[in-house]
């Protein structure tokens, strides 16, 4: 990872962090590099790209994650955030999620990057602290944007909308034929109210899905659910009535 000549201080914001943030679903940080204007960051090779490549902009050349696949990074990834908000001291508000930062080892294993955005939560008491809004329009909670107040519930609603591109196959920001930007969380409840949730092309498991992925982005960040909330979920979801797990369907398919 290549740092620009501006970027300094994020420089060695993401390399302290890195170095003290140790999970299996958090890239490693092997080395830096920092000659005058030209500063790299050194991971541990990542060979099969980012969760992008087979979410957003899939080639003929990757092979599309099959559902127990993409359960299983959602796992990895809300494992991961559960670490930085709840185990890493002080707690870690990564304020990136996006399917751009979370990375694919061998095996699919999930591994969150991108952390120089991240910023140390709120201690004595304090829910939230302001910032100026740097994140990702589509991925970034709406209070977050409006207000600068940033939580862990950003992270959690940030991790909300790559649930619902895990799940749908449609990107967080959409641009339609006529030119117009769709946000995946606003056209989502707009279909949602205007079709049976519970039959998706025979997915008898997908209805679970979106109503916990919704739970993550709430219209108001009042009403939230913690990482370990969602890990427990996510690892023992309700019994099919199928012999095996539902195909793939994208919801541009539907």
């Amino acid at each position: 990872m290549q740092v620009d000549q501006n970027g300094n201080r994020k420089f060695l914001v993401e390399v302290l962090r890195l170095n003290l943030l140790h999970h299996p679903n958090i890239v490693n940080i092997i080395g830096y590099s920092a000659d005058r204007d030209h500063r790299l960051l050194v991971y541990k090779y990542m060979p099969l790209g980012s969760l992008k490549d087979y979410i957003q902009d899939p080639s003929p050349s990757k092979k599309q994650l099959d559902w127990d696949t993409r359960m299983k990074i959602a796992i990895e990834v809300a494992k991961g955030l559960e670490f930085l908000h709840d185990k890493a001291q002080p707690p870690v508000i990564h304020c990136n999620i996006n399917c751009y930062n979370i990375l694919l080892d061998e095996g699919y294993h999930a591994k969150l990057s991108g952390f120089s955005l991240a910023k140390l939560g709120p201690i004595g008491g304090k829910h939230h602290v302001y910032i100026k809004f740097q994140g990702v329009i589509g991925y970034s909670a709406p209070e977050y944007v409006m207000t600068g107040e940033l939580s862990v519930k950003s992270d959690i609603y940030s991790f909300g909308v790559v649930l619902l591109e895990i799940f749908t196959g449609r990107k967080a920001m959409e641009n339609s034929t006529d030119g117009d930007e769709h946000n995946l969380v606003e056209w989502l409840r707009y279909f949602c109210s205007y079709n049976n949730s519970q039959n998706f092309n025979g997915m008898l498991i997908f209805p679970f899905f979106l109503k916990l992925s919704f739970k993550l982005v709430p219209l108001h960040l009042v009403k939230w659910w913690t990482l370990k909330n969602v890990v427990e979920c996510l690892s023992n979801p309700p019994k099919m009535h199928v012999s095996s797990p539902p195909k793939v369907v994208h919801f541009w398919m539907i």
